[in-house]
């Protein structure tokens, strides 16, 4: 999946504490990888069969990033507009960023 990736990034650069609950914020949404456009093109039903799982704006993507793939995830919100100075950033690439700060407060900022 495309949003694995970046859940990969979470896991492995982002969350050190195994035991520690976090909060995430999400703004944007990850997109579907190119594969699944693809099939939408030829299959237009299959954009509402499969979604976008970090997606800041569909609650069931919090739901599901927290049931099987970010346990230690106790809430998603994107509630979070802005990034303050005790935010640091941690990962940046073409198409993300995820910022932590002090609180265990992640926020993933899609471009």
């Amino acid at each position: 999946m495309y949003e694995t990736i970046i859940i990969d990034d979470l896991i492995h650069n982002v969350i050190d504490d195994k035991d520690a609950m976090y909060e995430l914020g999400v703004r944007g949404t990850a997109g579907i990888s190119p594969a699944v456009l693809n099939s939408i093109k030829r299959f237009p039903v299959i954009d509402r069969l499969v979604p976008s799982l970090l997606d800041g704006f569909w609650i069931w993507s919090g739901y599901t990033l927290t049931r099987y793939y970010l346990p230690n995830i106790a809430k998603v919100t994107s509630d979070y507009n802005f990034v303050s100075d005790n935010f640091e950033l941690l990962v940046e690439n073409a198409y993300y960023k995820i910022w932590l700060n002090n609180e265990n407060i992640i926020i993933v900022d899609f471009k």
